[in-house]
């Protein structure tokens, strides 16, 4: 008898991924349980067809009925974990637009700082300036008081 397992249920074609979100994790965790009791019910029938010398019409129909049951339950767990893809990847685009408002403000930010930096040293030319002209002053006073002495 050929070995025959649940369309996509390749062993170690579903991996956990430690940083998934938990709901992913989930829908995977509760994936790879099914596909586990599909591939054990599969195991359980064949051995039974196995030993049977010819297949009776009965656990055909079991083997039948698991399958589609495995089949509908997997499109379900499928169909879950899509709308999970579909929630995260809303909520990425979500984050992402809100890092971008954040780079613009920080942007914005940088500028200001940029700016007061500029203030700042045209404050201490500023000051440098006020204090030559407070020092020319004070000359032109001496001289004064000089040529008022005279």
């Amino acid at each position: 008898m050929t070995k025959q397992s649940c369309p996509g249920t390749e062993r170690g074609s579903y991996r956990l991924h430690q940083e998934a979100p938990s709901e992913e994790r989930d829908a995977e965790i509760r994936l790879q349980n099914e596909l586990a009791a599909c591939r054990k019910e599969q195991d359980r029938l064949k051995w039974v067809l196995e030993l049977t010398p010819e297949p009776r019409a009965e656990v055909i129909s079991d083997l039948a009925t698991v399958v589609k049951g495995t089949e509908s339950k997997l499109e379900k767990v499928k169909l879950e974990w899509q709308q999970q893809q579909q929630v995260h990847s809303d909520r990425i685009a979500e984050l992402e637009a809100e890092m971008g408002d954040l780079n613009t403000e920080l942007a914005e930010m940088r500028k200001f700082a940029r700016e007061v930096e500029e203030l700042k040293g045209d404050k201490g030319q500023l000051e440098e300036q006020i204090a030559d002209l407070v020092g020319r002053v004070r000359n032109l006073e001496q001289y004064e008081r000089e040529i008022e002495a005279l």
